[in-house]
């Protein structure tokens, strides 16, 4: 059974409780990754207000997502292109062909 773990956290001026199976380092983490995207966002668009901020940093980490999941689907085709070819070559001679 899995521990759930509860973390104080701050994001964006406002004090959050968040609960995970996650150690609490890594919600500590999560946290700050949010409060510091949406400090950026913030910053650039001052004008924004709150909700707007949250659903801009929501958009750009699920753009950062689906560009990773993206690379990571390039690197398994290039893994099975290589391992596919390395199946279909013929074995080396026995005895070293020396």
């Amino acid at each position: 059974m899995k521990r759930t773990t509860t973390a104080r956290v701050k994001i964006f001026g406002e004090t959050y409780h968040l609960k995970g199976d996650a150690t609490e380092q890594h919600l500590h983490r999560l946290a700050e990754m949010v409060d510091q995207r949406m400090r950026e966002i913030a910053a650039r668009s001052p004008h924004l207000d709150v909700p707007r901020v949250a659903v801009l940093a929501a958009l750009s980490f699920a753009d950062e997502v689906l560009r990773l999941r993206r690379e990571l689907d390039e690197v398994y085709e290039l893994l099975e292109e290589e391992t596919e070819g390395k199946s279909t070559e013929s074995p080396p001679p026995e005895g070293g062909g020396t």
